[in-house]
Order: C-alpha cells, then sequence, then structure tokens
C-alpha cells in the first residue's frame, strides 16, 4: 500500500510537470519577418533584425536567430533582405469624397495658382469636354481672395459647364451659376448653421459659399455620384493609401453621409481598416445630430463607426480679412 501511494504521488507530480510545460508552450508565430531593419519606437531598442507575429499581434522581437527559432511548420517567414519596416500609418483626418464620372479636375503646377492659370486651364478644359461636363479645380488664397474671381466671372468663362473652384482648405468654394444651380442652391436660400452663402450688395448669391455652406456642396456631387462610380473613385484612393504605408485612417463623414460611406466601404470591400466618424450637416434650423446615429459600432470586418466631429470655432462669422476681401 505505501507503495502505491508514493508511484501515485509520483504520476501526480510527472502529470503536474507535463501540465505546466504544455501550458507554458506558446503556439508557434503564423509570420515571422527577418534579416531586416525593423522599427520599433522603443527609445532604448530602436531597431531590431526580427519580429514574429501570431494573429494580429507581434509576440517577440530581436535578432534574426532568436526569432526563427521560434518559426513552426506553419509559419510563413519572409527575409526582408536588409529593407526597413516601420509601423502601420494612421491618417487621423481625412475626408472621403467622391463626384460625378464626368467631372473633369484642372491641374496646376502650383498648389497656389494665378487667376491668369486658372483662367487657362478653365479655357483648356472647355475644348476638351463634353458639353455640361463639371469642371472642378483646387485653388489657393491667391485666387480666393481675388474680388474679380466670382460667378459672373466665371459664367463668361464657361456658361455651359458648372464650375467648382475649391479652396485647398476645404472650407470654401466659389461656383458660377450653372454650379450653384447643380448642387440646389438659389438665390433668397437661408444660409445653414455653422455656414454662409456670400451675397451681393443686392442680395444676389455671389458664387462664394464657405464652411457647412461648402460641405453641402460636396455632400451634393458625392449623392449625384452612382454607387458604381464611387465604389471605382473609392477603391483607387484606398489603394493609394496602402502605397504610402498607410494602414488605418480616420474619415469625417461629410461628404459621404455615413450611412451611405459604410456600405460603399463594405462593398469595396476596404483593404485597410476605416473608422467613419459621424460629421453631420446643418440646416438653417441647427444641425442633424441623427445622422448616422442607427449604424452599428462595427458594421464590417475592418470598418468602425465611432465618435462625431464637431466645429466649435466660431466659423458661422467672417474669419479675418478673407472674409471682408469677399464680401461685397
Amino acid at each position: 500500500m505505501k507503495h502505491a501511494m508514493v508511484l501515485a504521488f509520483v504520476l501526480a507530480v510527472s502529470s503536474m510537470s507535463v501540465s505546466v510545460v504544455v501550458a507554458n508552450r506558446r503556439p508557434a508565430p503564423s509570420l515571422i519577418l527577418f534579416n531586416g531593419k525593423i522599427f520599433t519606437s522603443d527609445a532604448a531598442h530602436p531597431y531590431v533584425q526580427a519580429l514574429a507575429i501570431r494573429g494580429e499581434r507581434i509576440v517577440a522581437t530581436g535578432d534574426s536567430s532568436k526569432i526563427e527559432a521560434l518559426a513552426g511548420p506553419h509559419t510563413k517567414q519572409i527575409d526582408l533582405g536588409g529593407r526597413t519596416v516601420i509601423p502601420g500609418i494612421n491618417d487621423a483626418h481625412i475626408h472621403l469624397e467622391v463626384s460625378p464620372a464626368d467631372t473633369v479636375e484642372l491641374h496646376f503646377k502650383s498648389l497656389n495658382p494665378s487667376w491668369t492659370d486658372v483662367k487657362e486651364a478653365l479655357a483648356a478644359a472647355v475644348v476638351k469636354a463634353h458639353q455640361g461636363a463639371p469642371l472642378l479645380a483646387y485653388i489657393g488664397p491667391t485666387v480666393f481672395t481675388d474680388r474679380e474671381v466670382a460667378r459672373d466671372s466665371l459664367d463668361k468663362l464657361a456658361a455651359d459647364h458648372p464650375i467648382f473652384l475649391a479652396s485647398v482648405t476645404g472650407h470654401a468654394y466659389i461656383l458660377n451659376s450653372r454650379a450653384l444651380a447643380m448642387v440646389g442652391i438659389q438665390d433668397g436660400q437661408a444660409d445653414p448653421a455653422g455656414g454662409r452663402y456670400e451675397r451681393s450688395a443686392a442680395g444676389r448669391l455671389t458664387g462664394v459659399v464657405r464652411e457647412y455652406a461648402a460641405m453641402q456642396v460636396t455632400r451634393k456631387l458625392a449623392e449625384l455620384t452612382s454607387d458604381t462610380e464611387a465604389l471605382g473613385q473609392l477603391r483607387d484612393e484606398l489603394s493609394q493609401a496602402t502605397k504610402f504605408g498607410i494602414t488605418s485612417l480616420q474619415d469625417m463623414s461629410h461628404a459621404i453621409a455615413p450611412d451611405r460611406c459604410v456600405e460603399l466601404l463594405a462593398k469595396v470591400p476596404t483593404p485597410i481598416r476605416v473608422r467613419v466618424i459621424r460629421m453631420p450637416l446643418t440646416s438653417p434650423s441647427g444641425r442633424n445630430t441623427a445622422e448616422g446615429r442607427s449604424l452599428p459600432r462595427s458594421p464590417a470586418p475592418l470598418i468602425t463607426v465611432s465618435g462625431t466631429k464637431w466645429v466649435l470655432d466660431g466659423t458661422r462669422k467672417c474669419c479675418g480679412n478673407r472674409c471682408e476681401t469677399r464680401t461685397s
């Protein structure tokens, strides 16, 4: 009996030892990168040669020989050949935008073109574009603060085309009459909260729209864009982001309504993580805070919906001499 008890004790201890060994034996990494220069963001050890990944987590870093030893039969291994690896880049503030298929975008040598540059580009576009095609250009402060640039002067350059001169800041447009009609802005229309339609002394629209009024222009252009065209543009934009090492971005969804934005991203499907942050538009009576509220937090594997962007800097008022120079 005594020998049996001793044997049982030994077996129990042995089984406990085996259990401890099994419990401490971690699964092999799913991916190993080695023979590279991997940036860690750790000041004490800013670079390592290799790292091991299991699922979505980095589980080990160090010398190539040390990390390669962790590999299992199903571990994928990539020889970096001395290349540099950095953490994925997060684009923390972006506005995903789309525009109608026939839109012609003008290009300049400078981000701050002159009025002469814009007129020459518009003249060239009118010759090539089919009748009625929207013409879109991004302008800097030189053109935006030039009082000559307004609805009437743009009408003279291309009366048969909607012209959208978008400020590079994203906070304003200058439109001609066809563009105003295309997005449904009319003389006598009340300003939306936080936005402004500039008017002449006689009360006629000058074509300059600001802040939440400008956001409504961008939203309308998106609404006039078919899903097929929008999907193609979003695929191109997300693909371009990956080429720059961007692995996640946060969309302030004023350009594309959040419900539609989520639906389109799920259909793309997005190759990177996208966080959709609600940025509801406004009306003369206030902000539509219900916009996008019914969306689930995680509508798709790489899509998250959370947060609301607010603008609390008094943008309904004129902004320095820029507004003064634009007001008639």
